[in-house]
């Protein structure tokens, strides 16, 4: 049966949390055989009856069609019968999830449900119980929950991340790296050697943030593909400056990835400090992620910002992100993701707040921070020996800083609803 032919049931009273949706799926995966003894369940109308979160877990799989045996058929049942079958199906204890008690109560007395073995919360447990299935509808809605720290590391992220690696997105490609190079950027962060990758998930979630379908991303330091192969994905019009012929030429081999090509990201080769001769177009969104000072060398080139000293490079970044500013329409968001960096002598240049301070000197105003928590990569053998020897924090995030050229509330009515949704389903 084609999966998109069975409808969940909007009165679920059962809520999963995200580990243990990841648990389910890799149980399915293991052992396949199983779905024959505990079916998918569905009504005359191809509505959910039991299994919702089974239902779930093998969409996130990738299944396109679910096999007839994992699908039993429940007709004619009394409304009572449906109700009935649908708490005993999920069951007071011993299953995966916790029970939404609104949409049970809204559907049973509390009596009822008090004779049936279910334990009624107090009103602490309620509370905190809540605080679950909101974090999970605000994941549904949004992704991941708007909040100021956002964590990279758990099951749903690296599913996400896998779809687009899948598709193709070869973002390292155009730039050299020693052989066994972490792509992590927290790594290179800490002193490791490698070249870093922008994450494919934290270009979906700002461009879908911050940004709506056929709007301009102004990107003046564009570096690999991945944030205009995903752009191109989301159907927004990408424009990024790259000052390295050999870069762009190997961000134009990839676009073969994208369906719709007039959506295909452009790339132009200059440098930004001349990004008003390259880019003629106002954006919708400034979105970016720029060189770490001289955390990363991207080639010999003097305009290269990485090969300058800091003050230098802070006196051409300035510039940039004023022109950037005459380049963004009004009432629009600009997000740059950043890291601190470490001088040749240990301590922090300050970029972040300096990165702030460059953005309020062009007129921009600071509107939103968050922490992006990134994989630990080897952060976790290293830490010890490092903080033994010389105090050291091994960093494990990075800062995503939101301005508002504009009036905010003026931008998000131009960008309306944000509904996340499934990228399959686009």
């Amino acid at each position: 049966m084609n999966i998109s032919e069975i409808k969940k049931n909007p009165k679920n009273p059962r809520n999963i949390k995200p580990e243990q949706l990841e648990k389910l799926k890799e149980s399915i995966q293991r052992d396949p055989e199983f779905m024959r003894l505990r079916p998918i369940v569905i009504d005359e109308n191809n509505m959910i009856l039991g299994g919702n979160q089974r239902y779930t877990a093998i969409k996130k799989l990738g299944m396109k069609e679910i096999p007839d045996e994992w699908i039993a058929r429940a007709e004619n049942l009394t409304e009572e019968q449906r109700k009935r079958f649908i708490l005993v199906d999920n069951g007071p204890e011993g299953m995966t999830g916790e029970w939404d008690f609104d949409a049970l109560q809204a559907e049973w007395e509390l009596p009822e449900l008090e004779s049936l073995g279910f334990d009624i919360p107090d009103f602490e447990q309620q509370e905190d119980l809540e605080k679950e299935i909101d974090y999970i509808k605000l994941s549904d809605r949004f992704g991941v929950p708007p909040f100021s720290v956002i964590n990279s590391n758990n099951g749903w992220w690296k599913d996400r991340k896998r779809f687009f690696i899948d598709l193709g997105i070869r973002s390292e490609e155009g730039r050299s790296a020693p052989a066994g190079g972490s792509p992590d950027l927290a790594a290179r962060q800490n002193g490791e050697s490698g070249t870093s990758i922008f994450d494919p998930v934290l270009c979906e979630l700002v461009y879908k943030w911050f940004s709506k379908k056929g709007d301009i991303i102004i990107d003046p330091f564009a570096g690999g593909s991945v944030r205009g192969i995903v752009c191109g994905i989301l159907e927004r019009k990408y424009k990024g400056m790259e000052l390295r012929p050999e870069q762009v030429k190997a961000n134009y081999e990839q676009i073969e990835i994208l369906k719709d090509k007039d959506f295909c990201p452009e790339w132009i080769c200059g440098d930004s400090l001349n990004i008003e001769k390259g880019i003629k177009e106002k954006g919708g969104l400034l979105f970016s992620c720029p060189p770490y000072a001289d955390l990363e060398k991207y080639s010999d080139d003097k305009r290269d910002l990485s090969n300058m000293p800091y003050n230098e490079f802070m006196k051409n970044y300035s510039e940039i992100i004023k022109k950037c500013f005459n380049l963004l329409n009004q009432d629009s968001f600009a997000v740059f993701v950043v890291g601190e960096v470490r001088s040749k002598k240990g301590h922090y240049y300050n970029f972040v707040p300096d990165t702030i301070r460059c953005f309020l000197d062009a007129g921009f105003l600071f509107y939103n921070e968050m922490i992006l928590l990134n994989s630990c990569g080897s952060a976790a053998l290293r830490a010890a020996n490092s903080f033994q020897k010389s105090r050291k924090i091994c960093k494990v995030h990075q800062n995503i800083l939101v301005f508002i050229k504009g009036d905010a509330k003026k931008a998000t009515e131009r960008l309306g609803d944000c509904e996340f949704g499934e990228i399959a389903e686009e």
